[in-house]
């Protein structure tokens, strides 16, 4: 058994097998901070206008490939499990930019972590692991995104 639970075996591995790491792809998108943050609309200066649409920005990103996600384990008669947000990110309710931002880009940088190490379960599925690679593609360029803003979002 690999990591997630996941059977790693040479040759052809069913994709009932690679299910828990395509569930654990969609946990990530559905319920990443920068999701949470995006929903939480914290308060920005007109100057960190630019990190905040950062933000927003990968949110969309992910709740796209959320959307993708799911639907692949529709058509394989698995149930699109979502997930739901840590409840310490409560705390982020009342808190502005600048200090959710930094937090955002540490958690989206372990989600970039765990994405490569689901591509690396999907190893004999194929599809699943050409989304998550795009996915994955995605994540990295939003990283480089996100670090750039943050600076913004000091002020």
């Amino acid at each position: 058994m690999g990591e997630l639970g996941v059977a790693i075996e040479s040759g052809e591995t069913r994709s009932s097998e690679t299910l828990p790491a395509i569930i654990r792809l969609l946990q990530i998108l559905s319920c990443s901070l920068a999701q949470y943050v995006a929903q939480a609309r914290p308060w920005a200066s007109p100057e960190q206008e630019k990190a905040l649409r950062a933000v927003n920005d990968l949110a969309a990103d992910q709740r796209h490939y959320a959307k993708r996600t799911a639907e692949l384990l529709a058509v394989r008669g698995a149930r699109p499990d979502r997930g739901t947000f840590p409840l310490e990110w409560m705390s982020l309710n009342d808190a502005g930019l600048s200090f959710a931002m930094p937090r955002v880009l540490e958690h989206h940088r372990r989600d970039i972590a765990a994405i490569e190490r689901i591509v690396e379960l999907l190893n004999t599925d194929r599809e699943a692991r050409d989304l998550a690679l795009e996915v994955l593609g995605n994540a990295k360029a939003h990283a480089e995104l996100l670090g750039a803003a943050s600076s913004h979002a000091a002020s």
